[in-house]
């Protein structure tokens, strides 16, 4: 493809700065760059004007840093508390994303960041104190510090606050719940277990039903030899 050198007159991301020599394809430079006056073609005159492009440019430079220095300031003063829903084992439901923490940067330092400029490895599902980097300029890191609190850490607090000795009556009534229980269970299987003279009878009462069984099966022995000699014989009839 064919290229053509520019002169930079505003600072273009992923292409240079003020005053720099790019090159590029000229499609882009007669459809993008030369129509928005981001760039001038490399003439004479243009390279005359080196001098003040690159005073722009340290100016422009100079002001991007004062204010992210200034933005750095605010962001680590700012404290933020993230509330996550959790269970009883302190597991939490879910999490604290960098789209969280642009967010609250908006809204209360009225800052708005790139989520890609904050340093977050993964979601955040830990309770505890964080610190996480925000990375302002090439020059310039901010730390921003944050708690994340579980949502039932208040009520916790609460009723420890109004009630110091809380603890211990819920250990003694979990105590008592356990026996409780216990002796539950005790009673059912007690009460389906047969004992002492309850066990003999219901033995004796097997006993006599193992004996009417055996009886019943010798009064209808004879029949049945009846009925399977008529069949025999009806057999050797019809044969």
């Amino acid at each position: 493809m064919p290229l053509t050198e520019l002169i930079l007159t505003e600072n273009v991301p992923g292409l240079g700065a003020e005053a720099d020599l790019v090159k590029v394809r000229r499609g882009y430079a007669r459809n993008y760059l030369l129509p928005r006056k981001m760039a001038h073609e490399v003439t004479p005159a243009a390279l005359r004007q080196l001098n003040a492009l690159k005073q722009k440019r340290a100016e422009r430079e100079a002001r991007e840093l004062n204010d992210a220095q200034e933005l750095a300031r605010r962001i680590g003063k700012a404290r933020f508390v993230f509330t996550l829903e959790t269970g009883e084992t302190g597991k939490a439901f879910g999490s604290v994303t960098a789209q969280d923490i642009v967010n609250r940067l908006k809204n209360e330092v009225g800052a708005e960041i790139d989520r890609h400029k904050i340093v977050l490895e993964r979601p955040i599902k830990d309770t505890g104190e964080h610190e996480v980097a925000i990375k302002l300029h090439h020059d310039v890191t901010a730390q921003l510090v944050f708690q994340v609190k579980s949502a039932a850490e208040p009520k916790a607090d609460a009723t420890t606050a109004t009630a110091p000795e809380q603890p211990d009556k819920k250990q003694r009534r979990i105590f008592s719940r356990k026996k409780n229980s216990q002796n539950k269970k005790r009673n059912r299987w007690q009460l389906h277990r047969p004992h002492g003279q309850e066990r003999s009878l219901v033995k004796r009462e097997m006993a006599l039903a193992e004996v009417r069984r055996r009886e019943a099966a010798k009064k209808l022995f004879p029949f049945r030899q009846q009925v399977l000699r008529r069949m025999f014989t009806e057999r050797r009839r019809i044969a």
